[in-house]
């Protein structure tokens, strides 16, 4: 389903699109040569076909355990839930298993290279069952972010529609 997300650039923060992307049947999803931005936001819909996994997202292509993250949420079926991980390889998008899912993410301390960087977002799980969650974590670097991968763990194709926004 296409989602029309134009009404983000126009909106009282001042977002700058950045770039767009609309992987179909690939692994990942990639943006590449951002600098300059103090915050990001990534915003999208996404599916896969594996029910198995959850949407990822990574920086600067580190894979390494530098990521402390989590979500909290209420299932559809109304029990809350807590999912929380003390290092791991990527930062959670939508979790529960999800064949697709929408999220909207905001990352501070873009550009920075003395501080770690926090990210906050929300996301819908459109699984068994459906999955809200308040999303969370820190990228344990002092790097710039100068590139984002986002991907399915299980790992599967991912198709869908990213943008990707920034402010200063």
């Amino acid at each position: 389903m296409p989602v029309n997300y134009s009404s983000l650039l126009n909106s009282p923060a001042n977002w700058t699109f950045i770039a767009s992307a609309a992987p179909s049947a690939v692994l990942t999803a990639s943006f590449t040569s951002i600098s300059g931005y103090k915050k990001l936001k990534i915003v999208g819909y996404i599916g896969s076909s594996s029910q198995s996994g959850n949407f990822y997202v990574q920086f600067n292509s580190d894979t390494g355990n530098n990521y402390y993250g989590g979500a909290w949420g209420v299932s559809q079926y109304m029990s809350a839930t807590t999912t929380a991980s003390r290092s791991s390889s990527s930062i959670l998008l939508t979790t529960g298993g999800a064949t697709e899912g929408s999220f909207s993410f905001e990352i501070e301390n873009a550009n920075s290279t003395s501080v770690f960087k926090d990210i906050n977002g929300a996301s819908i799980s459109q699984g068994t069952p459906n999955f809200g969650a308040q999303n969370f974590g820190v990228w344990r670097s002092t790097s710039a972010i100068t590139s984002i991968q986002i991907g399915n763990s299980a790992p599967s194709n991912i198709t869908g529609n990213i943008y990707l926004l920034g402010q200063n």
